[in-house]
């Protein structure tokens, strides 16, 4: 924020382009803080149900918790024991809903022929490399 801010004023359309950067930032900054309060604030269980998951006061309190319990047993040594392995869902940012429907739609949509080709141009490197890290994942 500070190395954008710090840039001064720009012209346009890099004024533009500043001010919804530091814009959608400074959003950023302020959900994440209002999230970290009702963490801080929050007495209840370690976990949240399904039912809770679009619901941002417990958007970092981790999805359902539970528990596995595995018998283990070798019988030429007439041992045998109990494993619990506690597994929590997934941390999303489900709360945030978003109008986009995920990074790869969205590439794909990108990938499909443009109307303004020029433009289509000066996105193909960016996709290519978007493109790239998700198939490295």
């Amino acid at each position: 924020v500070h190395e954008i801010a710090g840039l001064g004023e720009l012209r346009e359309p890099w004024h533009s382009c500043q001010m919804s950067w530091l814009d959608n930032h400074l959003n950023l900054i302020n959900t994440y803080s209002i999230a970290l309060e009702n963490l801080d604030n929050y007495r209840g269980p370690n976990f949240k149900r399904s039912s809770l998951s679009a619901d941002p006061t417990y958007e970092f309190v981790p999805t359902n918790l539970h528990l596995q319990r595995m018998w283990v047993e070798n019988e030429s040594m007439r041992k045998s024991g109990l494993y619990d392995i506690h597994t929590v869902g997934a941390f999303t940012a489900f709360a945030q809903t978003t109008e986009s429907q995920g990074l790869i739609k969205m590439l794909k949509q990108l990938k499909s022929p443009q109307n303004n080709s020029s433009a289509w141009c000066s996105f193909s490197d960016k996709l290519q490399m978007a493109e790239d890290s998700l198939t490295a994942v």
